[in-house]
């Protein structure tokens, strides 16, 4: 290859056109090769996050439920699916605009991120809808994961120029998983149970009937 690059080299600075079997050896280098893996592992990784909030988007998470349901049965533990949903987010845009809107989507995935323990998977589920995958030990240490979340959104404002800070409150909706539960199951269940905090007045969490 390096051979090749070379003979290319010396051909060009001569004026002269390239030899086309330097150039076949060039294109069929390993080094291209190795470069056509690494983009694609880019353009793979792009569509696989979130390029607003940084998290990652819904594709990745059956993989990363599995591996966690596995887990939680090894670890004799419990792993909840929770949905999370802005309370209210069609006001924000409607009142300081999209910019804003997106301001406030990108403050909430931090905070989350800060709050949750590395192991908790969190993905930007779709709009203003977000995904939590919690491991814990008890349906009351659920219940108090869930609550330290409200409790931190709730207190942590968005500082906008010029205006008053805005608060941002989420209603979440847990479903326990089975151990041989699929990820859709869970999902429909912990969504019911939004709902349900949607209509019962937002800002709380709703622990879904197994």
């Amino acid at each position: 290859m390096h051979d090749a690059i070379r003979s290319i080299c010396a051909d060009v600075l001569a004026g002269q056109p390239g030899q086309n079997a330097d150039l076949e050896a060039y294109e069929q280098s390993e080094l291209l090769d190795l470069l056509a893996r690494f983009k694609t592992l880019i353009l793979s990784n792009a569509v696989r996050h979130d390029p607003l909030t940084g998290l990652p988007l819904r594709y990745g998470i059956e993989s990363d439920f599995n591996l966690c349901q596995k887990d939680a049965k090894r670890n004799r533990s419990l792993l909840y699916v929770v949905m999370i949903d802005v309370d209210h987010f069609k006001r924000i845009n409607d009142s300081y605009g999209h910019p804003v809107g997106d301001l406030a989507l990108r403050h909430l995935a931090g905070t989350m991120k800060r709050t949750l323990r590395s192991n908790e998977p969190l993905y930007r589920f779709g709009g203003e809808e977000f995904l939590w995958l919690l491991q814990c030990n008890s349906i009351e240490e659920a219940e108090q994961s869930a609550h330290r979340l409200l409790t931190t959104i709730r207190t942590t404002p968005i500082p906008i120029a010029d205006v008053q800070p805005i608060t941002l409150t989420v209603t979440l909706g847990l479903a326990q998983v089975g151990e041989q539960e699929e990820l859709s199951s869970a999902v429909k269940r912990a969504d019911a149970a939004l709902y349900e905090g949607k209509n019962a007045g937002r800002d709380r969490c709703v622990i879904a009937m197994s």
